[in-house]
This record gives C-alpha cells, structure tokens and sequence, in this order.
C-alpha cells in the first residue's frame, strides 16, 4: 500500500473517529506516517512507546483518601479539549498484556475508568505494530483487542517511499540512495 493511500486512510480514519492499526516492518515510516498526517491536517500529535510502558502510565497513581482509593491520571495523556490531534500508541504488541489491558476501555470507549479520565472530544487513536513472529520480540493481539481497530499492513515499496520522501523533506541524498 502506497504511503499516499495509507496517508489517505488515516485521514479518514480521523474524520471518521474510528481508531486504526498500522503493521509494518520495523523503519518503513509507520510513526512518521502517522505524524506527517497530523501536521498536514494541522492537528496535534501526541505519541506513546507502549513498548517501555507500564500500567501506571495509563492508569495513574493510586491516591488513598478517607472515601477510598482513586487514580491520578497522568498529566502526559491528552487533556485540551479545545484542541484536536492523534493520539499515537507505537509498539502496541510489544506492550505488556497489563498496558493492552488499561488500553482497551480507552481504544474502545474513549476513557479510563479507574481514572476517570477521557480522551478528549477532538482526539483519535492510531496505533502501530511490528508483524508477530518469529523475527519480532512481539505478542499477538488477542481477537476482543484486535477487533477494536480498523487495521492495514504498510509494505514498505520504493517508489511509494521516495514520493512520500519528497513530501516530507527527507534529503535529497538519502532520497537518491533509496532510489
């Protein structure tokens, strides 16, 4: 799939409010992708390594009060709710099934409960992810998980890659190099 038709896809995805999955070969542009589409949409852009994530990154810290225990939740999630943006989840099968689990209210239902928090009105969820597999250090994405999404492989093609180069600013060696 062209990098312009994946580019395509993900704006509609957006306007659409349905959340996307990217899988793709490690370096073939999948979160620079995501981003390009954000900025030429002149929307936010906010971006989550789940491979190094832990639940409290999602759910937040517990605070104990005389009516019980609540959750924080982390200040680094999405919060204006005048602004829009997308809310990229990077190295979704390589998060711990504890972070997929805190994950699944928010994909499906746009909150965390325990938290009380809720992805703001003008955000979208993209996520991305290495094949499973033996070449990959990955888990495979249950079927009640990996039904939340609307997903797409990217092959990475040359051509593709260097007219999507052009349009980003990759220089222009690097651009003759993969040609």
């Amino acid at each position: 799939m062209s990098y312009a038709v994946v580019s395509r896809l993900l704006e509609h995805s957006v306007v659409a409010d349905q959340p996307m999955l990217s899988e793709g070969p490690h370096g073939c542009g999948k979160s620079e992708i995501v981003e390009a589409t954000a900025k030429r949409l002149g929307i936010g852009f906010l971006g989550l390594d789940l491979s190094a994530a832990e639940p409290v990154d999602l759910l937040g810290l517990p605070s104990i009060s005389p009516h019980g225990t609540t959750y924080l939740a982390p200040a680094s999630l999405p919060r204006d709710e005048k602004s829009k943006g997308i809310f990229f989840l990077d190295e979704i099968n390589r998060a711990s099934r504890q972070v997929r689990a805190a994950l699944l209210n928010l994909i499906s239902s746009r909150k965390i409960e325990l938290s009380g928090y809720y992805l703001p009105e003008g955000w979208r969820i993209i996520a991305a992810c290495n094949p499973s597999g033996n070449e990959y250090h990955t888990d495979e994405l249950d079927p009640a998980f990996g039904s939340r999404f609307m997903k797409y492989k990217l092959e990475p093609e040359v051509r593709g890659w260097v007219a999507w180069g052009r349009e980003n600013g990759v220089h222009p060696d690097v651009l003759g190099f993969v040609g």
